[in-house]
Formats: C-alpha cells, structure tokens, sequence
C-alpha cells in the first residue's frame, strides 16, 4: 500500500502546485474559446435543465463534459473554477495510480513505481487539471480501462461491461475514439488472450452502444437530423485543413476561416461541410494528404503554444523524455504483445486524425497513460541490454540534452517552423 500511496500523494501534489500557483483562468469570465463553451453548456444545463449555449448552440459540443461539469458546480457553484481543477487533480492523481497497478502487473513493483510516476511528472497530464476541457476527464478514464484491461482478466464479465462504461464515457466526450472502441469490441477475445468469449464482446458492444444511444435519439427528436457526435466535427475537419492547406500555400489567404456569426450550430454544420467538399474537390489529393500528414505531426510536437504562460513557447520536456522510449516499444512490438491494446489505440487515433481532423498537441493527451505503459516496458529492456550504470548515464545525459532544448525553446522552435517550411513548402 505504500508505493500508490506515494504515487498518488506525489501526483496530486504536483497538479494542487499548479493550479495554485499556475497562470491559469481562476473565474469562469477568462475563459474564452472550448472552455467557455463546455462551462455555458454546464450552466444552463444546471440553471435551465438545457442543453445550449449562450450561443443557442445545442450540439456543437458532446454531452459528457459538460455534465461533469454540471455535477462538480451543482456541489461548489460554478462562480470560481478551481473547484473543477482539484476535481480533475484527484481524479488524474487516481489515474496515475492506476497505471501504477497496471505497469507492476505486466512488469513488477519497481516498474509500476517508474510507470505510476511517469505519468505523475507528465506534463501531458499536468496541465489537463488547470483546464476546462475533456481532456483530464478522458485521460483518467483511459487509465482506468488500462487497469480494468490488465487486473481483471480472470473476471471476464467485469472486464467486458468496465470495458464497455468506460469507453461510452470517454466516447460522449471525444467521439474520435468511437473507432477504437469499435476495433475493440471485435478483437476483445484476441486482445485478451482468451480471457473474454465473442458473447463478452458481443454484450459488451450492446452496452456501450446502449449507452451511447440517448445522444443522437435525443439530437433526431430536437434537430430533427441524425447527428451521433456533434456539429464541432465539420468545423474540425474544415478548420485544419483550411489552416495547413494555406500554410502550405495550396489555398489562398483569403480562404474564409469560418462562416461569421448569425448562423444555427446547425447551418454552421452545414457550411463547414460544404466548404470542406469544395476543398476537397479543388486541391489534388497529394497535397491534402501531405497537409493531414502535417496536422498529424503537430499532434505529437514538443512545443505548446503560449496560452497559458508568460513566456514565449513552452517545451514539453516530460514528453520528449519519454518518447525515445515508447518509439523503442513500438519498434519491438513483437516482442510485447501484451501491448497489443496500446498499439491499437495509436494506431486507430492517427488513422482517424491522419483522415479527418486534428493539429492540436493537446489532442495527444488522453494517450498520455498508454504511451507510458509503454515506454515502461522499454526501460525494462533498456536496463536489461544496457545495464545499471549505463542506462543512468544514457537517461542523464538525455535528461540534459532536454533541459538545454528547453531553455532554447524559443530559437529552436522557429528553427522546428523554418524547417517544415523548407520541406513542405
């Protein structure tokens, strides 16, 4: 009991240091993009019993974080948001512990202490619990389910119906993983070695869609139009390829952004979907791929845009630390098949943002978990071909190398910009 206990403890201080000593909005007036929307659709949920946004937008956002939301302002009020923060602090500080359980099953104790640490000191799930946004919430959930996927297979029918709330749950907030839970759902017996029966499978994917099915029931009854995620999708696919393909400079800079105000979430769909078709229509195929394969990579980019901090760019040294790691996992992937369920989350996440939407680092966040899993099970091999002391001055001096790259982060950024510039155009 003690090691959770100190993997908890040292996550939930390291989260409670940021959101009281961090440049992060304290009142719910700073906010001012995603986060204003999850917090208004929160609010009149709570004040109303209506799904809207100041906007009279009903379903340009997915129901499951804003009634998280609501359920943490009906305990503490929704006039000050740090109460939301030391929610998501708790529950990512659970969620270390939880990949603490899984990483000491398939590893051993002292593995699980590296793994439930890792995710404790990653930035990736640090600054998730100083934001109103889904991602502390799916982040927890997916590390739950890791836990669940690797503790419970001798209880196969707890592992089938976990496996089913828990991806339902990460689904009414992020859709995207729709895919992966599908992909799930038809492999689950070969995934888990036989643990579970195509009849686990099979309820299992009845209940995640019963689940699911009050969403788009509820969007046909009051839009009168089948809709199973939310209108935030056309807007995605439209914005990012709009923003690379001018980047790249196969659109115009006059391209419009967005429709302008005066329209439904509805006809703004609408919009977003048309001009989509056009580009789609307009642009050889080559180069829109060569703008999703730019949007994928900034997915995984070590640099975070300054919206948070008072300095210029921020370098996510936690996550480069670790990459090297999880990219040797991958590359050895023969070798531990009991990662099979990681490799098909990353897989079915980059399919779905290579072919549809996405450029946003924070994207990459609910993977944080997996993707440490992991990179534990490439320490364990790189200690054992290294040795002790060898792998300690490899991770020092890599350790070094990042803090440096983080003191440059400004130069080397514009350096990383020019570059992409140069081979893309």
């Amino acid at each position: 009991m003690i090691e959770p206990a100190f993997v908890f403890g040292a996550a939930l201080a390291v989260r409670l240091a940021f959101v009281a000593w961090g440049n992060i909005p304290r009142l719910p007036s700073q906010l001012t993009s995603d986060d204003q929307q999850y917090h208004s659709y929160a609010v009149h949920l709570l004040e109303e019993g209506r799904y809207v946004d100041d906007a009279g937008e009903t379903a340009r956002r997915m129901p499951g974080y804003p009634l998280f939301l609501a359920g943490v302002y009906s305990l503490f009020g929704h006039r000050a948001l740090v109460p939301v923060y030391a929610v998501q602090s708790l529950l990512e500080s659970l969620a270390c512990v939880a990949l603490y359980a899984a990483a000491r099953k398939l590893y051993g104790g002292g593995w699980g202490l590296f793994g439930g640490l890792a995710l404790a000191a990653s930035w990736d799930l640090i600054l998730p619990a100083g934001q109103i946004l889904t991602e502390a919430l799916a982040s927890s959930l997916i590390c739950a389910f890791l836990a669940l996927w690797f503790l419970a297979r001798e209880r196969p029918a707890l592992l089938a119906a976990g496996s089913a709330l828990l991806w339902a749950a990460v689904c009414s907030m992020r859709p995207e993983y729709g895919l992966f839970a599908l992909v799930l759902f038809l492999l689950m017996p070969r995934l888990s070695g036989g643990a579970l029966r195509p009849a686990h499978a099979a309820w299992a994917f009845l209940l995640f869609s019963i689940l699911l099915a009050p969403w788009p029931a509820r969007n046909y009854l009051a839009l009168h139009k089948f809709i199973p995620g939310c209108t935030d999708g056309d807007s995605a696919l439209y914005g990012t390829l709009q923003e690379e393909l001018t980047y790249l400079g196969d659109l115009p800079r006059s391209t419009p952004r967005d429709p302008g105000p005066g329209l439904s979430d509805i006809e703004q769909s609408r919009w977003y979907r048309d001009h989509a078709k056009a580009i789609l229509r307009q642009i050889p195929l080559w180069k829109i791929a060569r703008a999703r394969a730019v949007g994928l990579l900034e997915i995984f980019y070590p640099f975070h845009a300054p919206v948070f901090y008072s300095w210029r760019y921020h370098y996510d040294a936690t996550y480069m630390f670790f990459l090297p790691l999880w990219l040797y996992a991958l590359w050895r992937w023969r070798g531990h098949r009991e990662l099979d369920v990681v490799w098909l989350l990353l897989g079915t996440f980059c399919l779905f943002h290579l072919a549809l939407a996405g450029d946003d680092a924070r994207f990459r966040q609910p993977l944080t978990g997996a993707l440490l899993l992991a990179a534990t099970a490439a320490a364990k091999d790189a200690l054992t071909l290294l040795g002790r002391k060898r792998f300690a001055r490899w991770a020092a001096a890599y350790i070094g190398a990042n803090v440096i790259v983080g003191l440059g982060a400004g130069p080397l950024r514009d350096m990383t910009l020019w570059t992409k510039k140069a081979l893309f155009g």
